[in-house]
């Protein structure tokens, strides 16, 4: 491989991620997850705007540079201390319209409102805010916001630019019905506020959401398709190519020049590069110099998934596709053969060469999919192949549409078109084993299935296809084959409710509880989340303690998405009446097992053993006190579930411990969120416990965990770890350490 800067590139590539990973880890902490935030008033410049909706309320989100303060002694002293210069703030399109203008890009604004942090991620797979923006370069977001005063400047050509932009959006929405015109927007101009999330999640589950992406096959559609027109209007190579780089270059601020925009816009320009000075063009050679700019620019791209995505298609592309590719003339045109066989000869050779990209592409991603979203669609290379041939018609119309909106009777095309794609996607669900779900792997593995994938290639002679293909298993085999597991038990930040996790070295999911009253669509954003980042697709039981609010509205936002199969739920003797209402009043897509548990019950799963302690089936009380408790066993390890009972309840609970002989956990459970009214100094006496955990809301309004249960543990001698100050907590039942997020 005689590519000395590309290689030079490799190099430095790996030693900037390398220094980025040692010197500037994205923090992970939880102590400053959720602020107060500081009331301010602050002047910053405009480097950026764009339109939103959010909540159904249109806003306008500017965000600013330059940001200086008019009392720094109101800042906490993280706020003091950040580098990060820039904040967002979103503006009520009402007060834009008051004024009767939107300020321009290039002006001074002074504000006042709350300058408030992003919120770190306190959960596996959760998205975390902080560190997307601090990726952004984005320091914290000013809510509440007043604008106070605006001055003249303004930076004529980019905002001249924003309202280009602004009109063409308009000029979709009337050439194309809605939906279309969204799907173009975002695809044509970067703009995804009126984007069905519908679409796009189903676009994702499918591997095509690509498409909506400003790429490389908008701009070599745009970018070159422009360049030629300049040259068969016999423009010379110089200044065709200096014309075409400038338009693209003002398209990409346009667009907000996105992580793979300004990939490939870059690569664009040395391409050009390369027609001006006479020099041939290297794809990947342009992608290396590339990477190295943009990471030293700014070395936090080296945790962007987007960025890595964009640049790992271009190795695959690069590397694989000439391994994958068929043999030159196996589908040569030979002397006598009719018209219809050169044809369909032809459309061989283009499917299969389509196939033998699609396939270097996800081969050199796997990986980093894994990694940053825990499943793949399996179908996706033959899905794109059925979507990319129809882009060029997408995007020709779609700018037709987007500059002549008179045009607008070309908009069945995109309909049809568009129909096709969201048929295909439902049509390739319905197949089975539609996604691979694994879970996040650990680096080494990635690192291991790099280091197979690409050794063959960098040492590649032809004739060795089998060395290749050899590795090739090898790497899959190394990534996709599940290691040896433990049984761990996590205790998940849910806000003001309750949501535990049961993992099995034999391969058992459990889930208990799953609700918040302080966190909204906690069962999208946390719950499933999790289960995909630890590769849980499926739960083998969900065991709910009661069936207020707090513990079941994750699991019933969790049923009805459907991404997560659930085999049996388990309800409380005398509750299960309330819970099947529940059930019944969404679409769940799968029936679901519901069986009563009471005191009594055992399951037995392999490596460990779940007993109910509470409540009797002849209980009667409320709902709190009716909450089914569990003793879990592990080998030695021993843990008490106790959901929300309190004091009747958990006398009763105290007579049957009693009663079986039952003293002495390892952890606790800790009651109703550490409420003063459970985990009496007398429960405690008998159960010992040595670790006590308290699900609750950072300073909720209940007063949770209350002073006389903290005060009640600490006499009893136990460690105390409650998900306020320590997040998602997990424990090894063989090493018995607990340990926060």
């Amino acid at each position: 491989m005689r590519r000395p800067l590309l290689c030079g590139c490799i190099c430095l590539f790996v030693l900037l991620a390398l220094w980025t990973k040692l010197m500037h880890p994205l923090p992970r902490t939880v102590s400053d997850t959720v602020g107060e935030g500081d009331y301010v008033i602050l002047t910053g410049q405009v480097y950026q705007k764009e339109y939103r909706i959010s909540y159904g309320e249109e806003k306008i989100r500017f965000y600013l540079k330059s940001i200086t303060f008019s009392d720094q002694s109101k800042l906490s002293e993280n706020q003091r201390n950040n580098t990060l210069k820039n904040i967002i703030c979103d503006v009520p399109a009402e007060v834009c319209k008051e004024w009767g203008r939107i300020p321009p890009l290039g002006c001074q604004i002074m504000a006042e409102g709350v300058l408030q942090a992003f919120s770190h991620a306190t959960n596996d797979g959760e998205f975390d805010a902080a560190n997307y923006y601090t990726i952004e370069g984005i320091g914290a977001t000013l809510k509440e916001v007043r604008i106070l005063k605006t001055d003249t400047k303004r930076w004529p050509i980019r905002e001249g630019l924003y309202q280009l932009r602004q009109y063409l959006l308009g000029n979709l929405y009337r050439a194309f019905p809605e939906k279309e015109a969204s799907i173009l927007a975002k695809m044509l101009l970067g703009d995804g506020s009126g984007l069905d999330r519908e679409i796009r999640d189903l676009y994702q589950a499918n591997g095509i959401v690509h498409i909506l992406s400003i790429s490389g096959l908008h701009i070599t559609l745009l970018g070159m398709g422009f360049y030629q027109l300049l040259r068969r209007l016999t423009m010379p190579i110089v200044p065709a190519a200096i014309l075409g780089g400038i338009v693209i270059l003002l398209y990409g601020i346009m667009t907000g020049f996105g992580v793979s925009a300004c990939r490939a816009i870059g690569m664009y320009l040395i391409r050009m590069l390369g027609e001006v000075w006479g020099k041939s063009y290297d794809m990947l050679t342009a992608m290396g110099v590339l990477a190295v700019t943009m990471l030293t620019e700014n070395p936090l791209l080296s945790y962007h998934s987007g960025f890595l995505l964009s640049f790992a298609s271009v190795c695959g592309i690069g590397l694989l596709g000439p391994i994958l590719q068929l043999p030159a003339g196996m589908f040569r045109k030979r002397a006598g053969h009719p018209g219809w066989m050169v044809l369909m000869k032809k459309a061989l050779e283009g499917g299969v060469s389509g196939i033998s990209v699609s396939l270097s592409v996800t081969l050199f991603t796997i990986p980093i999919q894994f990694f940053f979203f825990y499943q793949i669609p399996v179908y996706s290379v033959f899905l794109n192949l059925l979507v990319i041939p129809f882009m060029s018609v997408v995007m020709i119309v779609g700018l037709l549409g987007m500059v002549f909106p008179v045009l607008g009777f070309l908009s069945p095309i995109e309909v049809g078109i568009f129909s096709w794609f969201e048929w295909l996607c439902k049509l390739f669900e319905k197949l089975p084993g539609h996604t691979l779900l694994l879970g996040r792997p650990d680096m080494w593995r990635v690192l291991l299935y790099y280091l197979f994938l690409l050794v063959p290639v960098f040492g590649w002679k032809k004739g060795q296809k089998k060395v290749f293909l050899g590795c090739t298993v090898v790497a899959l085999m190394l990534l996709l084959i599940p290691l040896p597991g433990r049984t761990r038990i996590y205790c998940l930040d849910v806000g003001q409710g309750e949501c535990i996790v049961l993992q099995t070295k034999g391969g058992g999911n459990y889930l208990f509880d799953g609700g918040s009253n302080s966190r909204s669509d906690v069962g999208e954003k946390v719950i499933v989340p999790f289960l995909q980042y630890h590769g849980m697709g499926k739960l083998d039981g969900v065991f709910l303690s009661h069936v207020d609010t707090d513990h079941v509205n994750g699991v019933l936002q969790m049923l009805q998405g459907g991404d997560v199969m659930v085999k049996t739920l388990y309800i409380p003797s005398g509750q299960e009446g309330a819970f099947s209402e529940k059930l019944k009043s969404m679409e769940t897509g799968e029936r679901i097992e519901l069986q009563t548990v009471q005191k009594g019950n055992v399951w037995t799963h392999q490596d460990f053993t779940l007993k109910c302690l509470h409540p009797a089936k002849d209980f009667q009380g409320e709902s709190n006190d009716g909450s089914a408790c569990y003793l879990l066993q592990a080998g030695d390890f021993r843990m008490l579930l106790t959901g929300d009972v309190e004091e009747a309840g958990e006398e009763r609970l105290l007579e049957g411990l009693k009663g079986q002989n039952i003293s002495g956990v390892d952890v606790l459970k800790v009651a109703h969120h550490g409420s003063s009214s459970s985990t009496s100094g007398e429960f405690l006496e008998r159960i010992q416990p040595k670790l006590a955990i308290i699900s609750c809301g950072r300073k909720n309004s209940y007063g949770h965990p209350h002073t006389e249960t903290l005060e009640r543990l600490k006499q009893a001698g136990c460690r105390i770890m409650t998900t306020p100050e320590y997040g998602q907590i997990t424990i090894d039942t063989e090493e018995k350490i607990a340990w926060g997020y």
